[in-house]
């Protein structure tokens, strides 16, 4: 599905970003940037929540639940395999030709490649 593809997508910007280090809410902020971008209402944080746990059950990411104390709760992804093949993978969806060569800065702004 798209959705779960944006998610993977962001995932893997938060990946570029940082390796290793990736949360969330980091995960969700830049989906919502992606499909405003592609043109798609988002989905709830429980749903893109419930896309990361299929994402770990195809084994495509990994996710450590990591307690911030009185803060909550978040979950620490990585990406398992190669980030330029899932990116090129995804990029090639024509239903997400709107998105274009994108990349994740260090502030976590989505900006595009020229």
């Amino acid at each position: 599905p798209v959705h779960s593809k944006l998610v993977l997508l962001s995932v893997v910007l938060c990946g570029e970003a940082r390796p290793n280090s990736a949360t969330t809410g980091e995960v969700s902020s830049i989906y919502n940037h992606l499909c405003e971008r592609v043109g798609i209402a988002p989905l709830t944080q429980r749903r893109i929540s419930d896309f990361l746990t299929d994402l770990e059950d195809y084994g495509l990411i990994s996710t450590t639940l990591k307690s911030l104390g009185r803060y909550g709760r978040t979950r620490l992804i990585r990406i398992t395999g190669r980030e330029n093949d899932m990116k090129r993978y995804i990029l090639d969806d024509p239903d997400l030709s709107n998105i274009g060569d994108v990349k994740q800065s260090r502030q976590f702004k989505l900006d595009e490649r020229i």
